[in-house]
């Protein structure tokens, strides 16, 4: 079974929020692969929520990010392992 470095012509484009995608087109097989950092908006899409509530509301719930630079032009990054690890404390038991 080949596996391809590029995804199927048919198949989903690749989300900004993962690094690569392999895919092999006979048996539908696709391992995606995690950046270790996520911008705001990447981190804001992957938990489904808006931009507004990632800079107000997620650092009062725990979801810290990291902040480059200063000023207006300041970037805020998240780990995508403290997200996952945030995510899976806000499982309800």
């Amino acid at each position: 079974m080949p596996i391809r470095d590029t995804p199927c012509p048919d198949s989903i484009a690749q989300p900004s929020a993962w690094a690569s995608v392999v895919t092999s087109c006979d048996s539908e097989l696709t391992i995606v692969t995690p950046r270790s950092m996520l911008t705001a908006k990447e981190a804001a899409d992957f938990l489904n929520v808006s931009l507004t509530w990632i800079y107000r509301d997620a650092p009062k719930l725990g979801l810290t990010g990291y902040k480059f630079g200063r000023g207006k032009n300041a970037k805020l990054r998240f780990k995508y392992s403290e997200v996952m690890k945030w995510l899976e404390q806000q499982k309800i038991h």
